[in-house]
């Protein structure tokens, strides 16, 4: 967790924010269902998944704008540099999936429970 907080750069802050607050009111499905709930859930996923790829496609553009200004000894490592920068960009990407999908396995059982009722 620690390694995708320090690669994910600034934007891993809002995506934990967001993710949290998924995480939480899929908590309150699995408490009482309801479909405000829900929908909240739905826009909090969505805000999820543009904050993971603004994250990484700034990340992937900070890589490739970086190699520009590699001295001429350097330059020849450009594609390693870009493979690196952009690895470390998908922390943003893991870090919001991982989120998402807990936050989406909890809301399940309370749509579960819901149904059963």
């Amino acid at each position: 967790m620690g390694n995708l907080i320090r690669h994910g750069g600034p934007p891993v802050w809002v995506i934990l924010l967001f993710g949290v607050i998924a995480l939480v009111d899929a908590a309150l499905i699995v408490r009482r269902p309801d479909e405000r709930k829900l929908a909240f859930l739905r826009a909090m996923s969505a805000a999820t998944v543009f904050a993971m790829m603004a994250g990484f496609t700034a990340g992937v553009a900070k890589s490739i704008n970086g190699c520009s200004a590699l001295p001429p000894a350097l330059r020849d490592r450009w594609t390693f540099l870009v493979a690196k920068g952009t690895a470390e960009s998908l922390a943003d990407v893991i870090l919001g999936a991982a989120l998402l999908a807990l936050a989406w396995f909890i809301a399940a059982m309370g749509v579960r429970r819901q149904i059963s009722e």
